[in-house]
C-alpha cells in the first residue's frame, strides 16, 4: 500500500501563498471578532469569516482594505441584536470596529465603506463619545 501525501513543491502553490497566509495569519481574529458584533453563533461567525477569506482570495487584488470590503458587502442586511448598535449607528459601529479591532487607518477603511475620510474620523468620534459612558 502506497501513502499519498501533499506535493509541497513551489511551482504548485499559487504565486499569492505567501500574501494569502499573511493576510490570513495577521486578520482572522480580528475578522472573527468584527464579525462577532453581527452574528451571534460563533460557528456561524467562523464560516461567515472562511467565506470572506475566500471571495477576497479569489479576486486579483489580495489586500486588508479588499478583505474588509467584502466583509461589509457580506454584513449588508445582516440584523443583529448587538447592544453596541444599540449605541450608535451601523455605520459608525463598522468605522471604530474597523479602525479598533481590524487595525486599518482612516484612508483604508473610507475606502472599504466608500466614504470620505473626515465622515469616518467623525463616525468614530461619534462612536467613541457614545462608548463613554459605558467606562
Amino acid at each position: 500500500m502506497t501513502m499519498i501525501a501533499p506535493h509541497n513543491s513551489l511551482e504548485l502553490q499559487p504565486a499569492c501563498h505567501h500574501e494569502v497566509e499573511a493576510l490570513v495569519n495577521d486578520h482572522f481574529q480580528s475578522m472573527y471578532a468584527v464579525l462577532k458584533f453581527f452574528v451571534e453563533d460563533p460557528q456561524e461567525s467562523i464560516n461567515l469569516a472562511e467565506e470572506i477569506f475566500r471571495t477576497t482570495i479569489s479576486q486579483e487584488e489580495i489586500t486588508v482594505v479588499e478583505l474588509y470590503r467584502n466583509a461589509l458587502e457580506r454584513l449588508e442586511g445582516e440584523t443583529s441584536d448587538c447592544s453596541l448598535l444599540s449605541l450608535m449607528t451601523a455605520e459608525c459601529a463598522l468605522c471604530w470596529l474597523l479602525k479598533e479591532l481590524g487595525g486599518l487607518r482612516y484612508h483604508e477603511i473610507a475606502t472599504a465603506m466608500k466614504l470620505d475620510a473626515t465622515q469616518v474620523k467623525m463616525n468614530i468620534a461619534t462612536a467613541r463619545s457614545s462608548l463613554l459612558p459605558l467606562v
